[in-house]
This record gives structure tokens, C-alpha cells and sequence, in this order.
């Protein structure tokens, strides 16, 4: 279970001294609940609860924190809207909760409004309903891990104040042509977070993804744009590149992707500037390194699109002066060529996920050593490690 209040950083912002009593009382009833109702915190993330119900009444429990805190006095704030996701599951590790089932519960989480209970079909199947509780189908979701769509349910009660939300927020209600992905995202996670920051920064319009191939550009784009897609409401898309004969065919490529209609007698370039003009958009040209001569282009769009941004994968800068360039590289890997522990390392976690793909008799503990110098003699690039991982099926490490 994850808790988290929503509009937090507001309410800190404009209650400063309320907040800190208010946090306190919030954090007390929520941990009182959880016990109360078969489980543990394990932590308090951010201005929320991340908790864990080995067995106990996670639905149940869900309910009565919405309901304590929805009829509790916050003062001069008024309401304090707190969303709650619940996920179950088995952890990979013993008592290692921290892993890709917390990651999936703050994806939906993330999806919720004030108010709301988010559960999963998997939540559901393993604990009962409390007595009054209704389940609403929220249908299939994509959400930010762009691997697989997740079912998710809305959990009502009579006792609650709110039972009506808007539409999730997950990538499936916001335009986009992003594509699901065959295998989860492997860690970056520093990568991810300077992204995010130019992403946000004002004055960075063009964002460029530079490096090899094989680096990962294009899947670390894709990971970027999805945890970011609540700063474009109008939309994200991407632009593949690498098929084009020449730079004269990307605004038809463009249009393309955007499933935009070009008609009249005006330019297209003028039509997609002015598809473009007042819309909070990110467009994501991969593979630009195929059509450099379109560089044009972009400056176009830019001129005359202030919302809109362009997110670029290339093998090389496109030298504009509006351009920001983020070099790739590739996974950390262990310098020494040895056996560093998994946890500790991208490269070795990414080898290790696609050989079990490629092999259910794959196992990680005795190959340690071998893993490790195999990441080293690729450099950590994700492309050769996946090309390398492959081999499993049919070779010892």
C-alpha cells in the first residue's frame, strides 16, 4: 500500500507552520490504521505511507484511512485529499519489498486523484472486500513502466465523501503514440532525473540525446517522456527517423505520427506549426542522425510553437544555438572486470533480466565473476549486453 497527499507541495508552500501538526496527526492516524488492520510501515515517503500486508485487511484498511481523514478537522487547509494505490504480489527476494511491486503501486498511485482508493486485480483476488465496498473498473492502463498495461479498479464506500474522480492520469488519457515495450527499464535512474530537469527548465526547448548505438538513446527518450507525460497535456509523440530516405520526408513523417490530416494548399511545415501553436506538447525525433539536413525544420517548429518541445536521440549534435545536448553513455559495469554485486550494478541487473528471458534454467548466483566480465568487455553498452544475454540459451556465461 502507498499513501500520498495530494497537492503537498502547495499546501506547504501557502500553510507552512499548519502543515507541520497537520503531517503529524496525518502520519498518526495512517500508521494507527495500518497496524490496526494486519500490517506494517515500512516507511514514510515524501508526505505519505509505503506499507506491507503479509496477510491482515489491506481493502478494509484503505477505506478507513479515507474515511478518518476525510471526516477529520484540518482547519484553515479545509480538506486534506489523500490518494491510496494497493498492489499485491510476491517480492523476488524475502522480506525485499522494495523492488518492482513498490515501483508498479507508485505508478498507479501516481495515476489517482484526492479522495480515491486505486487497487489492482491482483489486490483483490488476494484479500476480501470489506462489507459496503464497491469495485469500479477503471479498465486497462499504461503506465509510466511502458512494459505491460495494468488493470486497475476503483474502490469505493458509502462512508466516504468522494466517489466521483476525473479520468486516471496515466499515459492511456493523455495523446500519445508512445509504444509498450517488450522488457522493463533498467535502472538510469540519474539519467532520468537530469532529463527531467532540463525537461522542465524553461529555457531548454531542444533537448539532445547524444551517443553510439546501441547506447540505449532511444528507450532512456521514451522512459523520459513517459515520467514526464503530466507536464504535456497535450500530448507526446514520437517520430521514427531511421526509415527515411531523406530529410524532405520528416514533415510527412511528422504528420504521420501525429494522425494529423494535411490539406489545403498552405505548406505542411506551415500546418504543423500551426497544429503546434498553442499546444504543451513533446515531440520525440529518434534517430535524427539519418536526416540532419532537416535541422531546419526544427528551428521552424520552434519559432513558432512556444509550448512545444523537441526531444532528440541522434549519434551527434544537431549544432543549433536553441540545442541542449545530454552525452550517453553506456550502464555502469565493474571496472575491474570481477564480480560486483548485482544489486550494485546496472549492466550486471540488465544481463541478468534478459537471460532469464531467454532462459528459465538461467541462474545468476554462481555466474557472478563471468556476468560481470562480460559487461566489462562491452562496456556496459545495453546493446551488447542484450546481444550477449541471448547466448544463454544455448552457452554457460
Amino acid at each position: 500500500m502507498l499513501t500520498d497527499i495530494e497537492g503537498s507541495t502547495r499546501l506547504w508552500e501557502e500553510y507552512p507552520h499548519d502543515m507541520k501538526h497537520i503531517i503529524v496527526r496525518h502520519d498518526m492516524i495512517v500508521d494507527q490504521l495500518i497496524v490496526e488492520h494486519g500490517g506494517r510501515v515500512i516507511d514514510h515517503a515524501g508526505d505519505g505511507a509505503f506499507a506491507v500486508f503479509e496477510q491482515g485487511d489491506p481493502l478494509g484498511c484503505g477505506v478507513a484511512i479515507q474515511r478518518a481523514l476525510q471526516h477529520e478537522n484540518w482547519g484553515e487547509i479545509g480538506d486534506l485529499r489523500v490518494r491510496i494505490a494497493i498492489h499485491a504480489g510476491h517480492p523476488r527476494a524475502k522480506r525485499d519489498f522494495r523492488g518492482r511491486l513498490a515501483n508498479r503501486t507508485a505508478r498507479i498511485m501516481a495515476c489517482g486523484w484526492g479522495g480515491q482508493i486505486l487497487v489492482t486485480p491482483e489486490a483483490t483476488r488476494a484479500f476480501p472486500l470489506p462489507p459496503g465496498a464497491l469495485l469500479e473498473d477503471q479498465g486497462e492502463h499504461a503506465l509510466k513502466d511502458l512494459d505491460e498495461a495494468q488493470s486497475i479498479q476503483s474502490l469505493t464506500h458509502q462512508s466516504l465523501k468522494w466517489h466521483t474522480f476525473p479520468a486516471l492520469r496515466s499515459l492511456s488519457n493523455l495523446p500519445n503514440n508512445l509504444p509498450p515495450q517488450p522488457n522493463r527499464f533498467i535502472n538510469r535512474l540519474d539519467e532520468l532525473r537530469r532529463i527531467a530537469d532540463r525537461l522542465s527548465d524553461p529555457n531548454c526547448r531542444l533537448l539532445t540525446l547524444t551517443g553510439s548505438g546501441g547506447n540505449g538513446k532511444s528507450r532512456l527518450a521514451l522512459q523520459s517522456a513517459a515520467e514526464q507525460h503530466e507536464k504535456f497535456p497535450d500530448g507526446i509523440y514520437l517520430v521514427l527517423l531511421s526509415p527515411l530516405s531523406s530529410a524532405a520526408s520528416v514533415p510527412t513523417a511528422i504528420a504521420d505520427a501525429l494522425r494529423l490530416n494535411i490539406y489545403g494548399r498552405d505548406e505542411i511545415v506551415v500546418q504543423l506549426v500551426r497544429h503546434f501553436k498553442h499546444k504543451r506538447m513533446l515531440l520525440i525525433l529518434d534517430n535524427f542522425e539519418h536526416v540532419m539536413a532537416a535541422t531546419e525544420l526544427v528551428i521552424q517548429l520552434l519559432q513558432g510553437a512556444a509550448e512545444l518541445k523537441i526531444l532528440v536521440t541522434s549519434r551527434q549534435r544537431l549544432g543549433l544555438p536553441e540545442e541542449t545536448s545530454y552525452p550517453l553513455e553506456g550502464l555502469p559495469f565493474p571496472q575491474n572486470g570481477g564480480g560486483r554485486e548485482l544489486e550494485q550494478c546496472s549492466s550486471m541487473q540488465l544481463f541478468v533480466e534478459r537471460a532469464r528471458s531467454a532462459s528459465l534454467a538461467f541462474s545468476a548466483e554462481s555466474e557472478q565473476p563471468n556476468i560481470g566480465r562480460i559487461c566489462t568487455l562491452v562496456e556496459g553498452v545495453p546493446l551488447g549486453i542484450e546481444l550477449a544475454a541471448a547466448w544463454t540459451r544455448i552457452l554457460s556465461c
